[in-house]
């Protein structure tokens, strides 16, 4: 049975985290996730069926996985970026007075 290698991927703030995951030629996301969530490396992860995605797009579990894929781990918003550059704004005007 044939074989496909992917890189799955997943950051925090503070550091970048990255597997390669060996799976079979018909593997799914949902394959990838099961495999991510079996490695002691990735029992960390908050891997969440619906924030995966391949090369920077959202895919749906029975997304069809190829070879050199680079599958990504989403993490929730901590804060809505609209209010983050708001309030960065705000305080580059405080610090320029």
């Amino acid at each position: 049975m044939s074989q496909v290698t992917v890189t799955a991927v997943y950051a925090t703030p503070d550091q970048q985290f990255q597997v390669t995951l060996s799976l079979s030629e018909e593997a799914t996301l949902a394959d990838a996730m099961t495999a991510m969530r079996a490695l002691p490396e990735c029992q960390t992860w908050r891997i969440d069926a619906r924030a995966l995605g391949v090369f920077g797009k959202v895919r749906s579990l029975q997304w069809a996985l190829a070879d050199g894929d680079r599958v990504e781990c989403y993490r929730p918003l901590e804060r809505d970026p609209k209010t983050a550059r708001r309030l960065r704004a705000n305080e580059q005007k405080l610090v320029s007075q």
